[in-house]
């Protein structure tokens, strides 16, 4: 592939969900001395191997059936930056971010002071700011700067504000999730592969830092082995162990009851008679307490849970015969929403098309790669989303206001 191609992020960070588990199976089957915790007992790897290729294949199939992925026609370029715009983002996203990292604890993590684990599950205000308003502000800002409407500084500023703010509670992948719509704004009609490389060099050595930063025992050769083995083997894992499971005559699993977490919390602990069985009603917590009924009580409490993947969804939905209907909805979820993108920014809607692309990342990706379906129709993140949409509203408006009161006057 030569260097100067372009390469579609919308497609790109699916793939990677889909690939990795690909990829941790292909490394079970060929060097299984080091994964003995995963394989359990059980010396057949090649069905799951086989079965999540035909997955990944269909998934491939159907993205390149339904997408076009022709550039989209962004609105016409602002010759110089509008100095109110920037004002006005710097302003919100310095609010925002403030309000975040004062007020919640957040930066009693990186002074130690606060485990990370203990803002594992956010809370509603800091996960609204943290995985949707702030990354949306960011990939405003991006497709203001394509525009150039704002200056690259405003943008880097916003940008590493952003970063910030995704690794201040302490996720390994927080920093990644937080910049990742800005990114596909910015690069909406693809990145060149050798800027490519970069970036994931960049991602890389971001994830190795943060595990130096948040555990001083770790070696630069941990650090490595540990990034690469959460990123294929551990991501295998459930895709492995639950292919194996489903071929037991006796397995069951109550797949529509774990989809039940789309009601919410509050709701289910109305309802749900035995609280201690809540954890059932959550898809991905529902498969961690399957098939390590050793952490329970960690799942129980949500302190820890596996990522399924959606190839679980499919399999515990409709088995091995109809496991590859899921890779089909997920491609066809992405490729739409993709389009619908591309269609926003091509119309100058700027403030929809943000929040799409934050919908892509934090709801449609995390949905692939952590399964539950409903999480898509979850009214959190829908709710939160209309409120960012009209905060980008407001901002847009702002500039305005800005910009006519900065107007010299004429008599």
């Amino acid at each position: 592939m030569p260097l100067n191609q372009r390469v579609n992020l919308f497609w790109l960070l699916p793939a990677i969900i889909i690939l990795a588990p690909l990829i941790g199976l292909i490394t079970l089957a060929v060097s299984p001395e080091p994964f003995g915790h995963i394989r359990e007992d059980a010396p057949v790897v090649l069905l799951p191997l086989a079965l999540y290729t035909v997955f990944a294949a269909v998934f491939f199939g159907a993205w390149a059936l339904v997408s076009n992925l022709s550039e989209a026609k962004i609105s016409p370029a602002i010759d110089d930056p509008n100095p109110a715009d920037g004002f006005v983002l710097v302003a919100a996203t310095l609010a925002l971010a403030a309000l975040m990292l004062s007020q919640f604890n957040v930066l009693d993590v990186l002074t130690g002071e606060v485990r990370k684990g203990e803002l594992r599950g956010d809370g509603q205000v800091i996960a609204s700011l943290k995985k949707f308003a702030i990354p949306a502000l960011f990939a405003y800002t991006a497709l203001l700067w394509r525009t150039r409407q704002v200056s690259l500084r405003v943008l880097l500023f916003v940008g590493f504000t952003t970063a910030a703010v995704g690794i201040s509670t302490g996720s390994k992948s927080g920093m990644l999730v937080a910049i990742a719509p800005g990114i596909l704004a910015a690069f909406y009609d693809g990145m060149r592969v050798k800027h490519l490389i970069v970036a994931l060099g960049a991602g890389t050595a971001s994830l190795l830092a943060f595990a130096a930063l948040f555990d001083s025992r770790w070696s630069l050769s941990s650090s490595l082995w540990y990034v690469w083995y959460r990123t294929f083997p551990q991501t295998a894992e459930i895709p492995y162990r639950m292919t194996i499971r489903s071929m037991d005559p006796s397995f069951s699993f109550e797949y529509l009851q774990s989809l039940f977490f789309v009601v919410t919390n509050t709701v289910l602990r109305q309802v749900v008679p035995d609280p201690e069985n809540l954890y059932q009603y959550t898809f991905n917590r529902a498969i961690s307490g399957e098939l390590y009924p050793e952490r329970i009580d960690l799942i129980r409490t949500m302190e820890w849970n596996h990522t399924p993947h959606v190839y679980i969804e499919g399999l515990m939905a409709l088995g091995f015969y109809g496991f590859w209907v899921y890779a089909i909805i997920a491609a066809l979820a992405g490729a739409l929403l993709m389009k619908a993108i591309f269609r926003r920014i091509g119309a100058g809607d700027f403030a929809l098309a943000s929040v799409l692309c934050t919908y892509f990342v934090v709801v449609y990706s995390a949905w692939v790669n952590s399964a539950g379906i409903t999480g898509l129709v979850h009214p959190f993140p829908i709710l939160t989303l209309l409120a960012t949409w009209g905060l980008l509203r407001g901002l847009k408006v702002a500039g305005r206001l800005f910009r006519a009161g900065a107007a010299p006057r004429t008599s």
